[in-house]
């Protein structure tokens, strides 16, 4: 049968708009920890539940994972090649690249007093978003670039070995049992990162060994989730974990909602073992990611919050709520606000969250629509 390689899953703008909102609630709550001003009691709680709140990254991560996984396996089982002609590294280059400069002059130069760049040298490792492989180009003086853009260069060093990834398992596996080879490199790919990761934490690895191994994790659930989602378009069949987790979309979103409070209440203690937070992180991760591609559209209570007019249009803007949130909490809080007053978090929130999506939405008409139109174009001219 034919596959479609990048079918629609509206649901996917629905979880990015909560990705994105947990980043920015998870940096309103940084405000409160100032000099002299230690946080403490309920202040202390509720700080410590939105840092947890940091899962938004794993879950940008993890959509990333399925949605350009898919198309690659869809490909891999029709029996076509997997990259070429496909124009995939030139709509990724414009996808992430122009929205992220223009957010980066806009920090540096107009929101003043948050990003700090230094030097030559400082300036072409953040444009090219290689910084996280040198370790002058995180911090410097003060600091050293867009503070979230660490994420943007872990997601540039996946799509790179992604594309990587298919092509060699398409080379050595062929197109015989296409799913099958799919499903035993995703094996090989997770113990391999297991490897990386204790490595990293009884070593010192080189810094291209470990930037991306920490979070391939969660890639790595959102490329599972492309290969399940093919073998059911495939066979037209899907197994019965997958119509569990469709028919139950309430005990699915309690389950991630479960795991959520159990690594804020560890939080709150302290910081939790490697193990335990990368299980429940995972937990969260794959729940949502389940319900926005599985989910039985006959449970329409669970699954409103993520078809929603307003979810949707967070979603559109996420990548720049995610560009622009950081610069604009922070100047909020260091002029408007002060971590002697009380109900910080809440005054912050009130002045940022508008301006960020005001600018959000700005960025995304002038910049990333046009940006997008043009990868496409060169898309086209490729396959052509």
């Amino acid at each position: 049968m034919t596959l479609t390689e990048s079918p629609h899953f509206p649901r996917l703008d629905g979880l990015r708009a909560i990705a994105a909102l947990a980043v920015f609630f998870t940096h309103v709550s940084f405000t409160k920890y100032r000099p002299g001003f230690p946080v403490k009691g309920f202040d202390n709680v509720v700080a410590s539940v939105l840092n947890e709140l940091t899962v938004g990254v794993q879950i940008f991560f993890g959509v990333s994972g399925f949605v350009l996984m898919r198309p690659f396996v869809a490909r891999h089982v029709a029996g076509r090649s997997t990259l070429r002609g496909s124009g995939y590294l030139v709509r990724r280059l414009f996808r992430i690249y122009p929205a992220y400069w223009f957010a980066l002059l806009g920090t540096t130069f107009v929101i003043r007093g948050v990003v700090h760049l230094h030097g030559l040298g400082g300036w072409i490792q953040h444009l090219l978003l290689v910084q996280g492989y040198f370790k002058s180009g995180q911090f410097g003086p003060g600091f050293m670039g867009m503070i979230q853009a660490w994420t943007l260069v872990v997601e540039i060093s996946f799509y790179l070995f992604l594309a990587l990834y298919c092509v060699v398992l398409r080379k050595v596996a062929g197109t015989r049992n296409a799913l099958d080879a799919q499903r035993w490199g995703l094996v090989i790919l997770a113990a391999v990162t297991v490897g990386l990761n204790v490595w990293s934490r009884n070593g010192q690895p080189p810094v291209w060994a470990t930037l991306l191994s920490d979070q391939m994790p969660y890639f790595l659930c959102g490329m599972t989730a492309a290969v399940v989602s093919v073998h059911g378009e495939h066979t037209r069949h899907e197994s019965a974990g997958v119509r569990f987790l469709g028919r139950y979309c309430g005990s699915v979103a309690l389950l991630s909602l479960a795991a959520f409070v159990v690594a804020s209440i560890l939080h709150v203690q302290g910081n939790p073992a490697w193990l335990w937070s990368l299980f429940l992180r995972l937990v969260i991760v794959g729940s949502l990611l389940s319900l926005a591609i599985h989910g039985d559209a006959t449970n329409r209570f669970v699954l409103r919050i993520l078809e929603s007019r307003v979810a949707v249009f967070l979603g559109t803007v996420s990548y720049g709520i995610y560009l622009w949130h950081y610069s604009i909490v922070f100047w909020v809080s260091d002029h408007w606000v002060t971590a002697a007053e009380t109900q910080t978090m809440v005054k912050v929130t009130a002045y940022a969250l508008p301006a960020t999506l005001l600018m959000s939405w700005l960025s995304y008409r002038l910049v990333e629509k046009n940006a997008i139109r043009v990868g496409r174009r060169l898309t086209r001219s490729i396959r052509a």
